[in-house]
């Protein structure tokens, strides 16, 4: 299963937001407070709600 599209409305720094995802790497750029944690946090939290085995065992890489 994918997420290929991501809406949310009045959730912390966003009014109304409409995202939509290509399959595979999909990559979030903004200036500080723009938003972009939480997305991955919303992400993380649908994957967790749908599935409980959920991990990211990919090595993580901080530029």
């Amino acid at each position: 299963m994918a997420i290929t599209k991501i809406q949310m409305q009045n959730v912390t720094v966003f009014e109304n937001l409409n995202l939509e995802l290509s399959p595979g790497l999909n990559i979030l750029i903004g200036e500080n407070g723009m938003g972009k944690t939480h997305i991955m946090k919303m992400i993380y939290s649908a994957g967790k709600a749908v599935r409980r085995d959920v991990s990211f065992p990919q090595k993580v890489v901080r530029v």
